[in-house]
């Protein structure tokens, strides 16, 4: 028989572990069905996978809030759950297989290490957009220089 105190502690871990808020990652889906893929930019999550087929953007001063009950909310009131993992042009965080050095030009990483042998660029009418499963994306540039 289990004591009351040790189930007590198992009730209370696994609480923990289910319902501890995780920060939003790009393109990860997240509670309210959607993953934001930039500042202002998501997709629609079916069985918890983000379907890339299309991209919405939140309206103009609004930003991307993965882990609320709203997917766009004022900039002036929170900032974008993937805010973070962006605007780090020819930056290798780790958690990523490419970044992008230029509006349209790329670079391997290998876990931090950036590999500057390995550049690429994108096709006309494409920018690059490092937290996209397809890096070469219309629109969304993830860098502004």
């Amino acid at each position: 028989m289990i004591s009351p105190k040790v189930w007590l502690m198992s009730c209370l871990l696994a609480t923990a572990l289910l319902y501890s808020p995780a920060s939003a990652k790009c393109n990860t889906c997240s509670v309210n069905g959607i993953a934001c893929l930039s500042d202002s930019s998501f997709l629609i999550c079916h069985k918890g996978v983000p379907d890339s087929s299309q991209v919405f953007q939140c309206p103009t001063g609004e930003v991307c809030v993965a882990n609320s009950t709203e997917r766009c909310v004022a900039g002036s009131v929170s900032s974008a759950d993937c805010a973070a993992e962006q605007n780090a042009c020819g930056a290798c965080n780790g958690n990523k297989l490419f970044t992008c050095l230029t509006p349209t030009t790329f670079a391997q990483c290998n876990s931090t290490a950036l590999l500057r042998s390995v550049v690429g660029s994108c096709p006309s009418g494409l920018t690059c957009d490092s937290s996209r499963p397809e890096i070469c994306v219309v629109g969304g540039a993830e860098c502004s220089s």
